[in-house]
């Protein structure tokens, strides 16, 4: 790509569920921006994210830090794909889209935050009023739209329900539930819970949030006995917690989606990118009224060997549009992570200029399927033990786990040396005081690939 090249298409980027900042009425965050206003307005006191205490807040910023507050999980930063783009193209423009703002003639990426609480259908309205604004005053450029987990669902919905295909190049999705994630179900039928503790104030809110639900898996994916499968609405579980017809109108909200884009008869190009090499809940079983959720394969999902991104199974990433022509793009990061993955910025190039595989930058296309088992929330006080899986590796290959502070803080940890068997590494990284903490795996001398790395945020709570 000749250097100094301009974006030709205006950036729409969408974050993730919990990928909002958000503020009340009176200007106050009550989500984002840093760690401590997370654990001051909503770990301390969740109901301030309650629809039913607080059902109007407005989204004002992408969160631009990685953080995570137990228990709920991750918290997707987007300041490095900012970056990223700002390196690859020249004079890279950025604005973000918030109610009365005003638009301006020469942005290149607007990022639109949303209320990721109130699900697919009122979020993709949002962006739809948002995104027009910003057209009125640059109808010459059409959109390329990446949308983050979550946010690839939104773009879905106001592509393809709203009449807004027209405006668009492309639609670009990073780790999308397109199929939905059996760890949603896992929330909504089992709660939040860390090591048999139960955060049932947590819970109950996210039983209140439209997106929660919006997230369940759209196919029959629970076992039940004699060999049946299951639809999340169906389950007796979710019944007996009178989550059925929520459950229900989500599942009617992918069969819209479907239905829009069936309409556009594939006159829309789509590329999904996703992880299948990590240990990913993908699994559900169903008995006594309960619901199991395991990261063991499915025998009865299309490719049981694929795993995932550690939050969204490999398969549910790619949408039905897709079976066929496979316009797929599998890469190595973790969920949160794949908002910056430089695959992103390679696609970007494609429709920068011309497009040759030269021009794409560093893709991890032809990466192993390599998987770090890694979770969300640890247990202050306890070894941490990273499981790490490198099939069909041989050689002087060395794996090594490193715990990063991402404010810096703290006395560094040594890097830690993986003991390996067979196709899998393990590493015991030391204790950990509760905060927030940047666990890296390094893999040195793959053939073919010389370094592999992954990295991704944990939280640590003192229970």
């Amino acid at each position: 790509m000749p250097v100094g090249e301009r974006l030709k298409h205006l950036v729409v980027v969408l974050p993730g569920i919990l990928g909002s900042e958000l503020a009340d009425a009176n200007g106050r965050t009550v989500w984002g921006p840093s760690l401590w206003s997370i654990v001051r307005n909503a770990g301390m006191n969740p109901s301030v994210l309650s629809l039913e205490e607080n059902p109007l807040l407005t989204p004002v910023a992408l969160l631009s830090t990685i953080t995570v507050v137990p228990p709920v999980l991750r918290v997707p930063g987007y300041d490095v794909l900012i970056d990223n783009i700002k390196r690859t193209f020249a004079d890279v423009q950025v604005d973000t889209a918030r109610p009365g703002w005003e638009p301006r003639t020469g942005t290149d990426v607007l990022l639109v935050p949303y209320d990721f609480r109130t699900g697919i259908v009122s979020a993709a309205e949002y962006v739809h009023d948002r995104v027009a604004e910003q057209l009125a005053v640059q109808s010459d450029r059409k959109v390329i739209v990446v949308g983050h987990s979550m946010g690839g669902l939104v773009a879905r919905y106001w592509l393809g329900c709203l009449d807004s295909s027209p405006s668009c190049e492309v639609l670009i999705t990073l780790g999308t539930p397109h199929g939905g994630a059996p760890k949603a179900l896992d929330v909504l039928a089992n709660g939040f819970q860390l090591k048999g503790k139960r955060f049932r104030g947590l819970t109950d809110i996210a039983r209140g949030w439209p997106s929660v639900f919006d997230l369940l898996p759209r196919y029959p994916a629970v076992a039940v006995s004699g060999g049946d499968k299951q639809y999340p609405y169906e389950l007796d579980a979710l019944a007996k917690l009178e989550l059925t017809d929520n459950a229900r109108r989500a599942y009617d909200v992918h069969r819209d989606i479907d239905s829009g884009w069936a309409n556009l008869g594939g006159q829309l190009p789509m590329r999904a990118v996703f992880s299948r090499g990590h240990p990913t809940l993908r699994r559900a079983d169903g008995s006594l009224g309960g619901v199991t959720v395991s990261t063991e394969a499915a025998e009865w999902l299309p490719n049981p060997v694929w795993a995932g991104d550690g939050t969204v199974p490999a398969d549910c990433a790619i949408p039905n549009e897709l079976n066929e022509r496979r316009d797929w793009v599998p890469t190595s990061e973790r969920h949160l992570p794949l908002a910056s993955a430089p695959i992103v910025t390679g696609l970007l190039r494609d429709y920068a200029g011309n497009t040759t595989s030269a021009m794409r930058g560093p893709e991890d296309v032809h990466a192993p399927d390599w998987g770090i088992d890694l979770e969300e929330i640890y247990p202050a006080g306890n070894p941490i033990t990273v499981e790490v899986n490198l099939p069909e590796i041989a050689g002087d290959t060395t794996v090594w786990g490193r715990v990063l502070s991402p404010s810096g803080s703290g006395a560094p940890i040594a890097p830690v040396k993986g003991h390996r068997t067979g196709d899998r590494w393990s590493i015991e990284l030391p204790e950990l005081a509760a905060g927030t903490y940047s666990i890296r795996v390094d893999a040195v001398n793959v053939p073919g690939r010389n370094d592999l790395r992954c990295e991704d945020v944990v939280g640590v709570v003192a229970l």
